[in-house]
């Protein structure tokens, strides 16, 4: 019998290289599978979902984004991008989802293809480009699995890395301008892309100098803040401020839970890549290569939006998807620069293990981020089973449903909890809140309340209705197969019907 060949660094560093491409491809693999499975779940993926399709609806037939609530809708706190690049959508397609995430995993190829492009031009290799892309398609679950849901990380995301990189290449005043375009639309998408229009152009003006960026911040300072708070209100509704600008700028709170929130997700998912990032930034601090940087400059706002989600305690893990990536493309060239600096193969087997060690940190169990394949039947049982009860019907975990019987009140329980969490919120917006609930407690008729969990143990705003319903019945596993995706919160399905029994 022969002995055993001991895999010596010499080999490894051999074999290594074509182990980690099989690796990246197996996770875009992955991806691509999870992505045609999501497509056509019934229900929403994540909680917000359906109320994205309702906010759709609304530009479809001409209604302002940001009206005072009601019990037909309450505004979510993002800015309108994302709704205004989706409409032709469900203009032409209808409110339905799979359009909508159809929508979004395009989105996501071309941030891959921007990282591809990005990672390639700096290492001068295709290998490192690819293995780059795989790093991100292994990421889904750390980046809390919000990719390809209906609704605008993805489409922020992909308008960061696009504008970055049109930016860091543009030749002239007229392409700084279109790149930040782009960062501008992201901001609209989400107010966190502010911070990457504000670093886009901190570094053109010290890269260029003020004679060739005035341009751009003109464009960024009107389609930017004089837009939105001048006429940010004629143009989406009189509460557009209020929604987009009042709410969540009262959610942070500073606190060593929340550093340590940001500090755990990074040692979880990507302390390597955090490393080699940040080691490669301190290492330009002060050197002339900095200044031609950018990518490594928007690190800097992509963390500066990572602590900024981990202040608002209610946020879920999606906050830290720019943070993520920019760890991603910014610590791939930077291992690849620090493995040409080497001088022997040991040192280039150590290079893999890191790469390969990246990897093995996002390594993770892909059924619980796949759905049912009794998803479709089940959709159409809850569907029957909801047409069949008399009366309204409330399931603020849903709020809307794309097609069908349409609840009432249409009233998303995060929308609610948006209204009245926080550490500088006022009895007023409590009462504003609480006042969206007054057709749930005092209904017309005969009315109904479906619950992922039971009244008592739900979100606060949300506990007072069990003096006014009682539990009909506990449908146990029956819509099991209608779970979400797990994110920070636990998953759930509807489970919980209880009836109006009357009250003060």
């Amino acid at each position: 019998m022969r002995p055993m060949t001991r895999l010596s660094p010499t080999r490894l560093a051999a074999i290594g290289p074509a182990l980690i491409v099989a690796w990246a491809g197996s996770q875009l693999l992955l991806l691509a599978c999870l992505f045609a499975n999501h497509l056509q779940f019934p229900l929403d993926l994540e909680i917000l979902e359906g109320g994205m399709v309702q906010h759709i609806m609304r530009l479809v037939t001409h209604q302002p984004l940001y009206p005072a609530g009601s019990a037909e809708f309450v505004p979510f706190v993002y800015n309108p991008g994302y709704y205004l690049v989706a409409w032709p959508i469900v203009r032409l397609f209808g409110p339905a989802l799979p359009p909508l995430r159809l929508f979004s995993m395009v989105v996501v190829v071309g941030c891959m293809v921007v990282l591809y492009l990005r990672v390639r031009a700096s290492t001068g290799s295709r290998w490192w480009g690819f293995v780059t892309v795989g790093l991100f398609a292994a990421a889904y679950p750390a980046l809390d699995a919000h990719l390809d849901s209906a609704r605008g990380d993805g489409l922020m995301l992909f308008l960061c890395l696009f504008a970055t990189w049109l930016l860091a290449r543009a030749r002239s005043w007229r392409g700084d301008v279109v790149a930040m375009l782009l960062l501008v639309l992201a901001f609209w998408v989400k107010q966190h892309g502010a911070l990457f229009a504000a670093g886009g152009l901190f570094w053109l003006t010290w890269r260029h100098g003020l004679r060739r960026a005035w341009p751009s911040w003109l464009v960024v300072m009107a389609l930017g803040p004089a837009l939105y708070f001048l006429g940010g209100r004629a143009l989406f509704g009189d509460q557009f401020l209020y929604f987009t600008w009042q709410l969540p700028s009262g959610w942070s709170e500073f606190s060593v839970d929340a550093m340590l929130r940001l500090t755990l997700y990074t040692a979880r998912s990507f302390p390597l890549l955090f490393l080699a990032s940040f080691g490669w930034l301190v290492s330009r601090i002060g050197q002339a290569e900095l200044k031609d940087d950018l990518w490594t400059v928007q690190l800097l706002a992509a963390g500066l939006s990572a602590v900024m989600g981990a202040l608002d305690r209610g946020s879920s893990d999606n906050v830290f998807i720019p943070f993520g990536t920019w760890l991603i493309v910014v610590a791939m060239p930077a291992i690849h620069a620090a493995s040409r600096s080497e001088e022997n193969r040991r040192q280039g087997a150590l290079t893999q293990l890191v790469l390969a060690g990246s990897f093995l940190l996002l390594l993770y169990d892909p059924r619980p981020v796949a759905v049912s394949r009794e998803a479709g039947a089940a959709g159409r049982d809850f569907a029957s089973f909801i047409d069949h009860l008399p009366g309204t019907v409330c399931a603020p975990s849903l709020g809307y449903l794309p097609g069908g019987r349409q609840l009432y009140p249409a009233i998303n329980w995060v929308a609610l909890d948006d209204m009245i969490r926080g550490p500088r919120r006022t009895a007023a917006d409590s009462a504003r809140a609480l006042a969206l609930l007054e057709p749930i407690l005092h209904p017309a008729g005969e009315a109904w309340l479906l619950t992922d969990a039971p009244v008592e143990e739900s979100q606060p705003v949300l506990r007072g209705l069990a003096a006014t319903y009682v539990l009909d019945q506990d449908l146990g596993d029956r819509f099991k197969a209608l779970i979400r995706l797990p994110h920070r919160s636990v998953a759930r399905w509807p489970r919980y019907l209880y009836r109006y029994r009357g009250g003060p």
